[in-house]
């Protein structure tokens, strides 16, 4: 079952310390998010139940956030002394309709400030919207994650991070989200906030096809795409975190 791989693939943040400060949260764009062309209903949480019941991660139950138009970061900081200057955004998912925010996002985080790299997570438009290509990165997201990676960037010396140890990491089709930011070339100037929107490192957890030919083949030709190690659910701790680990 899809949800006990990504049981077994997400466990492993769980019992993660984190920073006393309180995560930070910036909205993506100064108005309405770029090229949105809206959705009916409000921004909602709810819980993921399966045959009627809470379904529970290690004891905790899994919440879901969808209807998203304002897209945001959250950024975890690790303890001063313990800051690496590493950092990583997150991208969470489910089919591009919702977004799996504690199991795949908060709980993410939490565990990255605990080995001292700030967590940032990523907030992007869901569900999919009218005229978007199924099998392909929706437009919004795409904006919305370049545009996350220039806005580190831009804020690098003011966070205390690494310019060039800003990696991402995604989770189904966040995974998916995360390869296409790597690979494709920016799609407006309007998404940079001031700082390059590629990334050295890009994470792929349970990719939803990410190779598809659609997503590699337009990849930015003014530089190679940066390595793209992959986690499978029979193989959990394939997400190379010794390479994250090496940047510190």
């Amino acid at each position: 079952m899809r949800l006990n791989a990504f049981a077994g693939l997400l466990v492993i943040f769980l019992s993660a310390g984190h920073s006393d400060d309180p995560p930070q949260v910036i909205d993506l764009w100064p108005g309405p998010a770029h090229g949105d062309v809206g959705i009916p209903g409000e921004e909602r949480f709810f819980e993921l139940k399966v045959g009627g019941k809470p379904y529970e991660i290690a004891g905790r139950p899994t919440r879901w956030l969808t209807n998203v138009s304002k897209p945001t970061i959250t950024v975890y900081r690790p303890a001063m002394g313990k800051d690496t200057g590493v950092s990583m955004i997150i991208c969470p998912a489910v089919g591009y309709h919702k977004l799996g925010w504690g199991v795949e996002g908060t709980e993410v985080a939490e565990w990255l400030t605990s080995i001292g790299v700030t967590g940032i997570l990523l907030k992007y438009r869901c569900p999919r919207r009218r005229g978007d290509v199924m099998g392909e990165p929706p437009l919004g997201p795409l904006k919305d994650a370049q545009r996350a990676v220039s806005m580190v960037r831009s804020k690098a010396r003011e966070w205390g991070i690494v310019p060039q140890k800003i990696g991402m990491v995604g989770f189904s089709a966040g995974g998916h989200l995360v390869g296409a930011t790597a690979t494709r070339a920016l799609l407006l100037r309007v998404a940079t906030a001031s700082g390059c929107a590629r990334t050295p490192l890009a994470a792929l957890a349970l990719p939803a096809a990410v190779w598809a030919g659609a997503m590699l083949g337009q990849a930015a030709p003014e530089a190679p795409p940066p390595p793209l190690p992959r986690a499978t659910a029979g193989s959990p701790r394939k997400l190379h975190m010794r390479r994250l680990l090496a940047w510190r």
